[in-house]
């Protein structure tokens, strides 16, 4: 928990506590859950032939709260989408949006406001029209403190809202390519900090970047920005926290970068170890 790693307020970590235990706040197959603070929205497309296809978590926040990003920086609560292993239909991607970096008075965090839209990837068994993609939700949904929300969703294939499942799709960040978005990482010999090298075409405002990876490693704000030659900036971002047996050969980065309204991003890039 973003909590433990930073010694962030004592309110935020009675939240976490709470969301770590909170019962399920929707009963049965409903592909909808709302409250005072959230409202959420399963939505699955009809599947193609071969059993892939098409969902969206759409998330609708009150005015004045947010929730957050899948490293929620110094305070908050990531989210968790599982799916129950009985269900007869599995996520293969689950993709988010761009997150915003604000300051919520006990640190920085990554996250959301307003309509979210998560994008989801499924399979099924081919032929099976009458099935139903289930999801356990778990989120932080935060004002001057963290409120657990936690939903059971179920949506039947091919009853969704395309609306919202464009929208979600179409919210993604950019692939990068080699003109722009993110270009490659490299930690740093004592582990403390990443570079991470990206190109940015020309257009307006300032570019800001967040750094996501599993298995224990969770990162800052950018603490420098550096130009390279051929218009390549360099973000040094700094490490939080590593697991203790950590294996940077095997370290495997999400990496987001954004500039006013456009986001590209890089998935499972490797970080090359800097010599000494």
């Amino acid at each position: 928990m973003a909590d433990m790693r930073n010694g962030t307020s004592w309110l935020l970590l009675i939240a976490s506590a709470w969301l770590a235990c909170a019962p399920a706040a929707a009963q049965g197959a409903a592909a909808s859950y709302e409250d005072e603070h959230v409202a959420l929205h399963l939505d699955a497309a009809s599947p193609a032939e071969d059993g892939r296809g098409r969902a969206a978590l759409t998330i609708d926040l009150a005015p004045g709260w947010k929730t957050y990003w899948i490293d929620p920086g110094d305070s908050g609560v990531p989210p968790t989408l599982d799916v129950p292993p009985s269900g007869a239909v599995a996520l293969s991607r689950i993709r988010f949006p761009a997150p915003h970096r604000s300051d919520d008075g006990y640190g920085q965090s990554n996250g959301y406001t307003g309509t979210v839209g998560i994008a989801l990837d499924y399979t099924t068994r081919p032929n099976t029209p009458d099935a139903v993609l289930a999801i356990d939700v778990t989120l932080g949904v935060c004002r001057e403190i963290c409120i657990p929300v936690s939903a059971s969703l179920a949506a039947r294939l091919g009853d969704g809202n395309v609306s919202r499942i464009a929208a979600a799709f179409d919210g993604l960040p950019q692939t990068s390519t080699a003109d722009a978005g993110i270009l490659g990482a490299q930690l740093a010999a004592d582990a403390q900090s990443v570079d991470i090298t990206t190109a940015l075409p020309n257009g307006d405002g300032e570019p800001d970047l967040f750094v996501a990876a599993t298995g224990g490693w969770y990162f800052g704000a950018p603490r420098s920005v550096a130009r390279a030659g051929g218009g390549r900036l360099v973000f040094t971002v700094p490490v939080l926290q590593a697991p203790r047996k950590a294996d940077p050969d095997k370290l495997a980065l999400d990496v987001v970068l954004t500039r006013g309204d456009a986001a590209w991003e890089a998935r499972e890039l490797a970080a090359t170890p800097k010599a000494d």
